[in-house]
């Protein structure tokens, strides 16, 4: 369910922090940035952050992907003591300058101040 808990324009402003590369599809990436639009006021402003595929510290072999992530662990946890059954691959979407436009074209509104960039570019 994509549905926030929120009424329709509610906020001046909306943050999507890594969030919107996760969803396994197109549709469902799309539908996450209209609910986000939906309880955005007019006028209001959104930032959308994703991971970017054209990285020059990372490169993707495709723009779906499960990178392994490992929950945080104690400092004083021992090493041995640990267990690598922790660790899990979360999906996803590496967006490229192309697939960033197509869901900005995909929605309803007008997209001209929409800009993308990435961090430290």
């Amino acid at each position: 369910n994509l549905e926030l808990p929120f009424r329709d324009e509610s906020f001046d402003a909306v943050l999507s922090l890594a969030v919107v590369h996760h969803f396994a599809t197109t549709e469902r990436r799309v539908g996450a940035i209209r609910e986000l639009a939906r309880i955005l006021r007019i006028g209001g402003r959104v930032i959308i952050t994703v991971w970017a595929m054209e990285q020059r510290h990372r490169r993707f072999e495709s723009q779906d992907v499960l990178i392994p992530w490992q929950p945080p662990r104690s400092k004083n946890a021992a090493a041995s003591d640990e267990d690598d059954d922790d660790d899990f691959l979360p999906p996803y979407h590496a967006y490229t300058e192309d697939s960033t436009n197509s869901s900005r074209s995909a929605g309803d509104g007008d997209s001209s101040s929409l800009s993308s960039s990435s961090p430290g570019e």
